[in-house]
């Protein structure tokens, strides 16, 4: 008798989702919802700058397609443990994201683990200050 992976994230504690290797988040917690403002009916499909609201996922050509995307601590870590095998424990990353009509950094603490064929992603906020954004904006 096996769990559903939906429910099995739902009894975590932290906001996880699971996400393919280009990011498209596959499955989600109730925790993301409420770590985000995003008011997205369902998180699934979508790729997880969009709803983590990374400013840089509203430039042209969207989250993993622009030139900040490169620098992406959250989208190398998954891309590192998805194509290696090896997790990521609590790794620093800011999102540059809009709060109250201007820009602000989101400070992160970002742990992977693959599963199969796919890899999950922990997001704990962290009060850290470390000089390792997300995506480093002067790029």
């Amino acid at each position: 008798m096996g769990v559903d992976i939906g429910e099995y994230i739902n009894m975590l504690d932290l906001p996880v989702v699971l996400v393919d290797e280009d990011m498209h988040i596959l499955c989600a917690n109730q925790e993301i919802q409420k770590m985000t403002s995003n008011e997205m009916p369902s998180v699934i499909g979508h790729l997880s700058g969009e709803v983590f609201e990374c400013d840089y996922a509203r430039c042209p050509g969207g989250c993993g397609h622009t030139t900040h995307c490169s620098g992406c601590v959250i989208r190398n870590s998954v891309k590192e443990t998805y194509l290696t095998g090896r997790s990521v424990d609590k790794r620093f990353a800011t999102i540059e994201k809009e709060i109250q009509g201007k820009s602000s950094p989101l400070n992160l603490l970002i742990s992977t683990r693959k599963t199969g064929n796919v890899v999950l992603l922990q997001v704990e906020e962290s009060s850290g200050n470390t000089s390792s954004p997300c995506c480093d904006p002067d790029q």
